[in-house]
């Protein structure tokens, strides 16, 4: 189980997200090559 203070800031990342009007996520190639999702370049990609 992750430390009390995670969780803390946790819920409370949570709060501000279901109190968001809107919400922005800017995401770049890194993050879905690092989750294994194929690469735009890879042989196997687009």
């Amino acid at each position: 189980m992750p430390p009390e203070h995670i969780l803390s800031r946790r819920q409370s990342f949570r709060e501000a997200l279901s109190l968001a009007e809107n919400i922005l996520i800017l995401a770049g190639a890194g993050l879905s090559a690092a989750s294994g999702i194929l690469k735009f370049r890879d042989g196997g990609g687009m």
